[in-house]
Order: structure tokens, then C-alpha cells, then sequence
């Protein structure tokens, strides 16, 4: 064998050689801070274990501390849930309809509608809230068990919605529209919007189709279904005077709704 060709297999073996042994080292170093870390861990809390049922057994009566005990976890619990939540929408809008709006779609509308609105709530935060039920037309074939079930809790959902949530602008199929106009809870545009910024088309006087406002050009609101008709949730204290469905929002709150809702109204495309 030439010298040549044994030197250079002498050199792949050694190269060889050296990266696994530095492999091996690098492995053994990993293992050993994991071994030192999860072992002083469990130790630890093995003192702990330990300490905890002599002090248990120590005192016997302490066990009738753990329903205060499971309370005080609740409220922990709670608490840190609400402090890790987003901070409380200034504006809450619905969407009722067979329209499906993606949950990409959904986060633009809000981000838009974000930047038309103000910090009604004073949080130091603009925040934007849309909850959309997606529910057929009312009367459409429902043979399908799947589709009934879907169609039966869609409606609930939007009775209990107009009733106690929270939202007061709303984007509303035509049928859904026509139940919320019996019910008399949407806002006429006469008693907030002036002739100069009245929309044309407006419809039994309380919605407009938001496709027929320039808002429906801007970026990011081209989802909003052009069957869509915007309205205005009546409010609290109209609510209250004709004794109708009280759904348990501020004046404060639909004031600074109403505003955001106008800004639609009125917005003009340059």
C-alpha cells in the first residue's frame, strides 16, 4: 500500500476519532446539567413532600382548611386569568348570517375598525371585538341532523346575543334584521344621523347595506358579506323608556359605539 494512501486513512481516522470524542463530551456535558438540574429539583420538592405530611400529621385539624384552600385557588385562578385576557373591547360588534368570516378576516376587521375607533373605555388600549354566529337563512333545507342542530344553536345564539351581549353595532343578514326591527331594538337613523350624512338606501329606516358605503372599500372590510346590513343597537336608556329587550349596556359604552358607527356612516373614499 503507498505511504501516501496509509497517510491519509491515518488522518481520516484521527479526524474521525476527534469528532466523536467531542461529540461525546458535548453529550456528557448536556447530560450532566440536566441530571444536576432535574435532581436538585426533585430533591427539593422530595424535602418538601416530606416536611409537608409531618407538619400534616402534626396537626391533624388543619385538613378543615381545604375547602378555604380550594376557594383561595379559584380566586387565584380567576384572577390571573383575567390579568393574562385582552383588555376589554371598546367597541363589540356582531355578525349574524350563512356568510362564514375566517378568523384571519375577523383579527383584520378589528384591527381596522381599531383605527376608527377611540379609547372609549379609557384602558390606554383600542380594542375591537367581532363575534359573528354563522347561521342559515331562516326556512332553508334542514333535512340534514348536522345542519338542524348547527341552524337551532346559530339561532339561540343570536336570540341570547340581542338579549344580553354585549354587542350594539351590528352586521345583520336580512332575515335577522327584519326579527331584530319586530323586536324594536335597533336605533333609527333620523334620531342620530344628520340629513347631510344620511346614506341612501336606507332600509325600514334602521340599517343600510354596508356594501352600499364607501367604509366597504377600505382594506381589510371587504370580508363584511355584501348582504350585510349595518345597524345600531338601541340605546340603554331608549332600551329602558319603551320598555324593551334591556341588555344590560352602559349609555357611556353605546355613546362611544354609537361614534365608531357613525365614522362608518360618514367615512368618504378620496
Amino acid at each position: 500500500m503507498p505511504h501516501s494512501k496509509i497517510k491519509k486513512q491515518m488522518e481520516h481516522y484521527v479526524t474521525g476519532s476527534f469528532f466523536s470524542v467531542k461529540a461525546m463530551i458535548k453529550w456528557l456535558v448536556l447530560a450532566s446539567v440536566v441530571g444536576v438540574v432535574v435532581g436538585t429539583v426533585a430533591s427539593v420538592f422530595g424535602h418538601i413532600l416530606v416536611a409537608v405530611n409531618h407538619f400534616r400529621a402534626a396537626h391533624p385539624m388543619i385538613i378543615l382548611g381545604l375547602p378555604f384552600g380550594g376557594l383561595l385557588i379559584v380566586f387565584l385562578l380567576i384572577s390571573l386569568g383575567q390579568c393574562s385576557t385582552n383588555a376589554d373591547p371598546d367597541v363589540n360588534i356582531l355578525h349574524v348570517g350563512p356568510n362564514y368570516i375566517s378568523p384571519d378576516e375577523v383579527d383584520t376587521i378589528e384591527e381596522v375598525l381599531a383605527g376608527m375607533s377611540d379609547d372609549y373605555n379609557d384602558d390606554g388600549d383600542k380594542n375591537v371585538s367581532l363575534l359573528q354566529v354563522t347561521i342559515d337563512k331562516i326556512g332553508a333545507n334542514t333535512s340534514n341532523a348536522i345542519n338542524f342542530d348547527h341552524n337551532n344553536d346559530g339561532f339561540s345564539r343570536f336570540q341570547t346575543e340581542i338579549r344580553v351581549g354585549d354587542a350594539i353595532i351590528y352586521f345583520l343578514d336580512e332575515e335577522y334584521f327584519n326579527i331584530c326591527l319586530e323586536e324594536g331594538i335597533l336605533t333609527p337613523f333620523d334620531d342620530i344621523i344628520d340629513d347631510a350624512d344620511m346614506p341612501e338606501n336606507v332600509i325600514s329606516g334602521c340599517g343600510v347595506k354596508f356594501s352600499d358605503l364607501d367604509a366597504s372599500t377600505l382594506p381589510g372590510l371587504e370580508a363584511i358579506p355584501d348582504t350585510a346590513i349595518l345597524c345600531l343597537r338601541q340605546s340603554p336608556d331608549e332600551t329602558v323608556k319603551q320598555n324593551k329587550i334591556n341588555y344590560g349596556r352602559s349609555q357611556e359604552v353605546w355613546e362611544g359605539n354609537k361614534l365608531t358607527f357613525l365614522k362608518l356612516i360618514k367615512y368618504k373614499a378620496e
